[in-house]
């Protein structure tokens, strides 16, 4: 018998009690990627509401669009093409990632929080090439550990939106984030994306990574039957693991795509809306699983406005 979305979230919070992948009081703030091999599944619109629901909280968060599409870039309405930094000066040490950084949300008050974002751009697609071809599986982990600490700890957390495709840079991404979330789809086809996650968690593990990894399940629509099974199979695939690893799902909404289109975040559009409600409890799972379930507001975000 698997467990039904309400109970996985009871096992998610028993999960906590593993140990807390947050970094000590002074060090930088723990590091979230959301990862698929496909697109359409939602893995942008994850990442940016996620972000958007510590934002709502009063927190900071850093984001680091690093797939060449540039989807979050494009949400935070950035033109790659302009004058301005990309992570792409940053991953060729041409800039510090605090010139990249953009300020996309956050006042001049002291008790608000912010949401900076870094964009992309396509030449991402010539680090994955140069990853691949010299088998550099830290290169992402050793650039952020090189970063000023004044910089980084301003922040609550940092979320990696990534390339959907299995490639070098998201093997860097695992071995850079403290919590990997697989942003799975509840359809049948994307049973193939959680062989290659888990397969991609044990090549992590093998070269001495323990990344305390999460499923956030979209497009869940539980009168459906595919969401179903699919949810049973994604439950009884975690149920072979210690702890719970399975987050609150979201569901399948058209007010995420038109929120997107208009560049806000769900909670901008319509806060009352389901869809807003769901990606507050997966965000909380997510502060209590890197513990910081007690994280409090910033008062030091950097000053830096979008031109």
């Amino acid at each position: 018998m698997t467990d039904s979305p309400s109970t996985a979230s009871a096992a998610t919070a028993t999960a906590v009690q593993k140990g807390s992948t947050a970094s000590p009081l002074g060090a930088r703030p723990p590091i979230i990627s959301t990862i698929n091999f496909k697109g359409g599944v939602g893995k942008t619109t994850s990442c940016l509401n996620l972000a958007a629901a510590a934002y709502e909280e009063g927190l900071s968060v850093l984001i680091l669009d690093l797939d060449p599409q540039g989807s979050a870039t494009e949400f935070a309405n950035l033109d790659r093409a302009g004058e301005g930094p990309t992570l792409f000066n940053w991953l060729t040490k041409s800039c510090s990632l605090q010139e990249v950084a953009v300020k996309i949300r956050g006042d001049e008050s002291e008790n608000s929080g912010s949401i900076f974002l870094c964009p992309a751009d396509e030449r991402l697609i010539q680090i994955q090439n140069i990853l691949f071809s010299e088998g550099k599986r830290s290169y992402l982990q050793e650039a952020l550990a090189k970063e000023t600490f004044s910089f980084l700890s301003r922040f609550d957390f940092i979320f990696l939106d990534v390339p959907p495709s299995l490639s070098s840079l998201s093997d860097n991404v695992v071995l850079a984030s403290d919590l990997p979330l697989l942003v799975l789809s509840c359809q049948f086809m994307s049973l193939k994306g959680l062989r290659r996650f888990t397969s991609m968690i044990r090549r992590a593990e093998g070269a001495g990574a323990d990344p305390d990894w999460y499923i956030l399940p979209t497009f869940y629509r539980p009168t459906e039957i595919e969401s179903s099974l699919v949810w049973s199979r994604v439950a009884e695939v975690v149920g072979t693991y210690p702890d719970g690893r399975l987050l609150s799902p979201i569901g399948r909404f058209a007010a995420f795509g038109q929120a997107f289109q208009a560049g806000k975040s769900i909670f901008e559009y319509d806060r009352r809306h389901p869809g807003a409600e769901q990606f507050l409890t997966a965000s909380i799972e997510i502060r209590e699983a890197a513990g910081r379930e007690d994280a409090t507001p910033h008062n030091s975000a950097p000053q830096k406005k979008a031109s």
